[in-house]
C-alpha cells in the first residue's frame, strides 16, 4: 500500500504474488496446505460407590 492515486483489480485474480492468474487448486501445491492434529489427554477420577445391602 502506498501514497499514489493509483488502484488496482481485485477479485478472482488477485493473488498474493500479484494479478497473474485465478486463484484455485492447481494440484502442484503439495506445501499449500497444513495438517494440524490435537489432543487432549484427561485422567478421570471415579470414586467408588458404598455396597448396596
Amino acid at each position: 500500500m502506498n501514497d499514489s492515486a493509483s488502484s488496482t483489480k481485485s477479485g478472482a485474480y488477485m493473488t498474493l504474488r500479484g494479478t497473474g492468474g485465478a486463484i484455485g487448486r492447481l494440484g502442484n501445491q503439495a506445501d499449500t496446505y497444513v495438517e494440524m492434529n490435537l489432543e487432549h489427554k484427561q485422567t478421570w477420577i471415579t470414586a467408588r460407590r458404598p455396597a448396596s445391602k
